[in-house]
């Protein structure tokens, strides 16, 4: 059946909490040449964005879903059947849904 809208919600929150965790962690640990080296006009909320699309789109390829996924129980799925195909799964790493895909209930 499909998942409530909360559920998708909560998803996201631990995804983006996730993401933007390791962005500190990885930026207050890398020596000072490095960061210096790294200094652009890019502001590093994009870097996070960046971060979170290829978060997204690594997990589901690789697993089917992103942990804020596993934790809620909910998982991407079509309507006729559980497999997405490559372009599904790409679309819904950057949240474009196709084809009747959706989130639905484990």
């Amino acid at each position: 059946n499909e998942s409530d809208l909360m559920r998708q919600n909560i998803a996201g929150i631990i995804d983006g909490a996730l993401i933007i965790t390791l962005f500190l962690i990885v930026t207050n640990n890398l020596p000072q040449i490095i960061l210096d080296k790294l200094q652009s006009p890019i502001r590093p909320e994009l870097y996070i964005l960046i971060m979170f699309g290829i978060y997204r789109l690594v997990a589901l390829l690789l697993t089917n879903g992103t942990l804020g996924m596993w934790l809620s129980r909910i998982k991407l799925k079509k309507i006729d059947s559980e497999n997405l195909s490559f372009k599904e799964k790409i679309g819904a790493a950057f949240f474009v849904l196709l084809n009747g895909v959706g989130y639905y209930n484990r």
